[in-house]
């Protein structure tokens, strides 16, 4: 088994505890080869087939001169029945290979109803029955995701503070991208090309072992009719790099082709950047987008025009979004050059804030997101972004905008690692949090104390908290809410304008500071406490409207309190009474029901 401590990537590994990664990889292992709920008792000859392909992976690897990392044991294979249904192997998938816990999960190549008979004697040579049993179909299969199992392995950390959690980050060539959270996938269709033409490529080798050793012929095979060919597309494309480059470079196509197996089962990459220098910049990333179904002829087209402006011009029109990205890369270095000189310029003494402004705009992939996201559905451009830059040039130079904005985004990210502290240490609802629909520490900390006891004098408080301008506000799904006018001369002489909107179903409540310089958090606090005492109290509305948000907080608290487990967010869930860590893969995977 290879070095754990090598399967991990990303910030903070050479923290870990080399023990605890080790432990971390060997108790996914284990689970791996847990029998899933509804799987086959494996026959002899399936045994004698896992222990084929195993041999078959080992002797290539061998040929190609790369230690193997690890062996195919049968406990890691789970062969379920035709109908089994999950989102781990869904109908019309033969098989799977899950790169966290090492285990491989295959339907049963039994053909067994009178339709799928009556359609294999159709194609049957003879009466060889034995054929009904699909038994080249399921070699094939597991061979292909056996292959996946000995490729190189990498595992991303995802969260390191009382405990380290990892998710798959490489498997094979295919890259899982969560560095920004949002799953990207990148190069799958490549990963899956080259495993595919391997498995056939060792097939054809493996000729005389598989009919001498594993029984099944010639004539067994030609007449499987199962659909072995689905990915055809990506072998083609790999064959149309391989022989390419082999022309480029003038060596042999199997010389190529060797070094796009090896990179399977090494990592190295290195070697793609020769398709950049054969078929110009950007061809990388046609390549990783080979796993969109819809892209594939457009992308093997890519590959085999002869023409440069052909692919440039191809390139354009599968990424649109490449050139507002140079253009947005540009705006990004003059905001944050804005911002880091305004915190230097007004947040001298608030080391907190100005720490926090750094650390936000430093972060450059997560600000181009968050412009990439405003420009989503507009057509950017130079004009587009100039008033964007001038907005945000205005809101710097002016010190109580600047501090009030900063102080609003800080809030905001800071609400959401209260909610997932509370998640982890009491995620069980109070009754006054149950009737809120949210924990307390997920509410903004300048209204939270002012929103629970607005509700107890019979408020039905549903948002509130900062606005995009300097006022705050407090939604309610109340209707005919009188302010006392002594309420409003009390806070007009503290330098801050109440005002009250009215609609259908529904009321908000607006406080507006009147005076220049900035309101910050600790003020907003008391103001909003003197506003919750100083308001009367109201018949409580018997079934007020709600959120979807709000509503399936209280559903997740009911199956609490029910006993039932619960998935609870932040790669946290509530399983036999207890908080546990653990993805929402893992979790539906182990817990979830048809």
């Amino acid at each position: 088994m290879e070095n754990f401590n090598n399967m991990l990537v990303g910030k903070g590994v050479e923290k870990l505890d080399p023990q605890v990664v080790k432990e971390h990889f060997e108790k996914n292992t284990a689970l791996g080869k847990v029998a899933k709920e509804g799987e086959l008792e494996k026959t002899e000859d399936q045994i004698r087939l896992i222990n084929g392909v195993d041999t078959m992976v080992s002797d290539e690897l061998q040929r190609l001169g790369v230690p193997k990392l690890r062996n195919l044991e049968k406990e890691q294979v789970h062969i379920m029945p035709r109908n089994y249904d999950t989102p781990y192997l869904p109908k019309g998938k033969g098989g799977q290979f899950n790169a966290q816990k090492l285990d491989i999960k295959l339907r049963t190549g039994e053909k067994t109803t009178k339709e799928e008979i009556l359609d294999f004697a159709r194609h049957l040579m003879g009466n060889n029955k034995v054929i009904l049993k699909n038994r080249f179909g399921f070699l094939k299969t597991l061979l292909h995701e056996s292959i996946h199992h000995s490729g190189h392995l990498k595992s991303y950390v995802v969260k390191l503070k009382e405990k380290d959690y990892f998710n798959p980050y490489r498997s094979g060539y295919k890259i899982i991208n969560r560095f920004d959270k949002k799953e990207r996938i990148i190069l799958e269709g490549f990963n899956e090309g080259v495993v595919e033409r391997l498995t056939r490529e060792l097939i054809e080798k493996n000729r005389e072992y598989i009919e001498k050793n594993l029984k099944i012929s010639e004539q067994e095979k030609n007449n499987n009719i199962q659909k072995t060919h689905s990915y055809d597309l990506n072998v083609d494309l790999i064959k149309v790099l391989t022989e390419s480059l082999s022309k480029k470079e003038e060596v042999p196509e199997q010389q190529v082709w060797d070094r796009f197996k090896r990179g399977h089962f090494t990592g190295e990459m290195m070697h793609l950047r020769s398709i950049e220098k054969l078929y110009g910049k950007g061809s990388l990333r046609v390549l990783g987008a080979f796993g969109d179904k819809k892209k594939k002829e457009e992308i093997i087209s890519y590959f085999t025009t002869s023409s440069p402006e052909e692919r440039k011009k191809m390139y354009e029109d599968m990424f649109p979004l490449d050139q507002k990205l140079l253009v947005i890369t540009e705006a990004v270095k003059q905001l944050q050059s804005i911002m880091f000189s305004a915190a230097n310029k007004h947040l001298s003494d608030n080391s907190s804030l100005r720490d926090y402004v750094f650390k936000y705009y430093e972060n450059t992939a997560n600000f181009k997101k968050e412009l990439l996201s405003f420009y989503k559905n507009r057509d950017l451009n130079d004009v587009d972004l100039k008033e964007e830059i001038k907005n945000v040039t205005d809101m710097a130079e002016n010190k109580t905008l600047f501090i009030e904005t900063m102080q609003r985004s800080q809030e905001r990210e800071e609400s959401f690692r209260r909610k997932e502290q509370r998640i982890k240490q009491n995620p069980v609802a109070s009754e006054e949090e149950f009737e809120a629909g949210a924990y307390k520490e997920e509410l903004e900390s300048q209204v939270s104390n002012a929103v629970f006891l607005l509700r107890k004098k019979g408020y039905s408080t549903f948002e509130s908290g900062f606005r995009n301008g300097r006022h705050q506000y407090m939604g309610m799904y109340n209707k005919n809410i009188v302010i006392p006018e002594s309420v409003i001369e009390y806070f007009k002489e503290k330098s801050f304008e109440i005002s009250l909107v009215e609609k259908k179903d529904r009321t908000t409540i607006n406080l507006l500071p009147l005076k220049d310089e900035p309101v910050l958090l600790e003020e907003w606090k008391v103001v909003w406490n003197d506003f919750a005492n100083k308001m009367p109290d109201i018949e409580k509305i018997a079934s007020p409207m709600e959120l979807p948000i709000h509503s399936n907080f209280r559903k997740k608290q009911e199956a609490i309190r029910d006993g039932k487990n619960v998935y609870l967010g932040y790669n946290i869930a509530y399983v036999d009474g207890k908080v546990v860590s653990m993805d929402d893969g893992s979790f539906k995977e182990r817990y979830f029901k048809k």
